[in-house]
């Protein structure tokens, strides 16, 4: 069964030069730039001459390990050999993965004091959310959670999420007090694109087309657009709040997910992203997230897939 997570980042234009075909093994770094990359990394080998030598590795779409890969695993790639120029000046040598594989797996968790040391891999996140098939029913959303009797709109707001989405909006505000980090209020708009997104995802994702899980299929009242690796419709996916509730500002969001029968749940969620750099990152405001403040989040889980949305504005409504 394949799980799938997802994100997305900002490009800079980059310029292709000199190609060649190449395989290679060594030692991986992540690094801090993106240069028009889906994900960027640096690869320590040595060359058939015995010399120790360094390249980027540049993945253009979803790097499948790449999420797992932690600094110093020792990871073989096949791609391309070319330059590629930043928007800084910077020429970068650099292989353009077309495939990878983990060598020895040696797995570490990612512990807080690891990540708080990290800096920033990627381009800013272009985050997403999907939409549904039907009408979503709010009010089914309250069944399991009984029904809230205070008047303040944040418990109102609570009520419109199910067991198990409250399960992980509890997991992701523990684990944000590890960071001396605030909890973060829940969004009746923000959770209505949430269960919009899982919803779609749930009716009429296709894995393995050029349209990832940041897409919108056109079967709702919203702009549909097909989300490719490039990253050229990433205001489809920060618009979406706007577009579908009172919601003002842009909308962040991460992923989990699988078809063939996978059911996601608080827990395999909350262990995914915890366990991907990048995801992490926007969980506990790391790297480039430290300067944002989530004022607002929204959950959904439906079937085999389950997404936060975050916002830095106030939700009013």
């Amino acid at each position: 069964m394949k799980i799938l997570l997802y994100f997305a980042v900002l490009l800079i234009s980059v310029k292709a030069y000199t190609q060649q075909t190449i395989t290679v093994s060594g030692r991986f770094t992540k690094a801090t730039a993106s240069c028009g990359c889906f994900a960027f990394g640096l690869l320590t080998y040595t060359d058939e001459k015995g010399k120790k030598t360094n390249t980027y590795l540049c993945f253009d779409s979803e790097p499948g390990d790449f999420y797992e890969i932690q600094n110093g695993e020792e990871l073989t790639v096949t791609g391309i050999s070319k330059g590629i120029r930043c928007t800084n000046g910077t020429l970068y040598k650099n292989i353009y993965v077309v495939s990878s594989k983990l060598e020895p797996l040696n797995r570490r968790l990612l512990v807080p004091e690891f990540i708080k040391q990290q800096n920033a891999v990627f381009g800013k996140l272009a985050i997403e959310l999907a939409p549904e098939e039907t009408k979503f029913d709010l009010n089914a959303k309250q069944i399991g959670r009984g029904k809230i009797n205070s008047k303040t709109n944040q418990q109102e707001n609570n009520s419109i999420l199910t067991d198990e989405e409250y399960k992980l909006y509890t997991l992701v505000m523990e684990y944000r007090k590890q960071f001396g980090l605030p909890s973060i209020p829940i969004s009746r708009s923000l959770s209505t694109v949430a269960h919009l997104h899982v919803q779609d995802l749930s009716n009429y994702f296709v894995e393995g087309t050029n349209c990832n899980m940041h897409s919108w299929s056109s079967n709702g009242n919203w702009t549909e657009c097909c989300y490719t690796s490039d990253h050229a419709f990433a205001s489809c996916m920060w618009n979406k709040p706007r577009e579908l509730t009172s919601y003002t500002g842009n909308g962040f969001e991460i992923s989990h997910g699988g078809r063939g029968g996978y059911v996601a749940t608080a827990e395999s969620a909350f262990n995914s992203w915890k366990g991907s750099f990048n995801h992490n990152q926007v969980m506990i405001n790391a790297g480039i997230w430290g300067d944002q403040q989530w004022k607002s989040i929204g959950i959904g889980i439906h079937k085999g897939y389950a997404v936060i949305w975050f916002g830095n504005e106030v939700d009013n409504q």
